[in-house]
């Protein structure tokens, strides 16, 4: 049986095979806890910008500010405890699909993990040319984005009907009408870690993770767009995608004298 903290924070009811999901108590004794960001009663996909602001780090200043090298900080026992514990009750969230499982999820972290380890790359004096080079165009990311990378590759398919988005539609299910026909599998994936990770069990983890309101809601943007982003076939959110790629980097042209330019995407490559 799935536990009871597998719920969704949406208020829609859903069908029998749901309602062990729902925990309508546990949601209004954390909407206060929630970050501005989410709008109850909305659906996740509301949420979706086209833009969030990183934070601006320089070396020289932090230098001059005496701030800890990552290797140096010793994190409390109970937080890693309660990492191991979300992830322990993430697994048994995630149905016994053939391919949407648990076992997916763990590789598609995995592979974040690997993916992210050259843009850190600069802090290592092992590297190679290689990979400085592409370290100085992305830019390195700050450790809460690295974090946020890898949770939502574990949980951003937890739940999963097994079934394509477009069979729910087609069935009237009641999660597609709950999410509005749109993104169903990756918002109810959403909704149901975004309120199990606001469990009483995880104060500290998130205390530590994001210590202010500020820092919550960019955790919560995140999230949100992140996920979204693995709907690969809704046609309006891959135009989205598409337009937002497009904006950062910008297709070869020749400039003024005629020399093709060459975009950081294509470097990269």
């Amino acid at each position: 049986a799935r536990p009871n903290n597998c719920t969704s924070s949406r208020t829609t009811p859903l069908n029998k095979a749901h309602q062990q999901h729902s925990n309508n108590n546990l949601l209004q004794q954390q909407s206060n806890q929630l970050p501005k960001s989410v709008s109850i009663g909305g659906t996740v996909l509301d949420e979706v910008k086209e833009i969030i602001e990183m934070p601006c780090f320089q070396k020289q200043n932090a230098a001059s500010k005496n701030i800890p090298n990552a290797d140096d900080i010793t994190l409390d026992t109970k937080i890693y405890d309660q990492i191991r514990h979300f992830v322990t009750v993430v697994e048994t969230c995630y149905r016994d699909n053939p391919f949407h499982n648990f076992e997916h999820a763990s590789h598609v972290a995995m592979s974040m993990i690997k993916l992210l380890s050259p843009i850190s790359s600069d802090q290592n004096q092992t590297a190679t040319p290689s990979d400085r080079k592409r370290y100085e165009h992305v830019y390195g990311i700050d450790p809460l984005t690295h974090f946020t990378c890898v949770f939502c590759a574990l949980i951003h398919d937890i739940d999963h009907p097994g079934v394509p988005n477009q069979q729910l539609i087609q069935e009237d299910s009641p999660l597609a009408l709950q999410y509005k026909k749109k993104a169903i599998a990756e918002q109810n994936s959403v909704d149901i870690a975004w309120n199990l990770f606001f469990c009483e069990k995880y104060k500290e983890l998130r205390q530590t993770l994001c210590p202010t309101p500020k820092e919550m809601s960019r955790f919560r943007q995140l999230v949100v767009n992140s996920v979204m982003a693995t709907d690969i076939l809704d046609k309006d959110l891959r135009e989205l995608r598409n337009a937002r790629w497009d904006k950062a980097f910008p297709r070869r042209q020749a400039n003024s004298t005629g020399v093709v330019e060459e975009s950081p995407q294509m470097i990269l490559n």
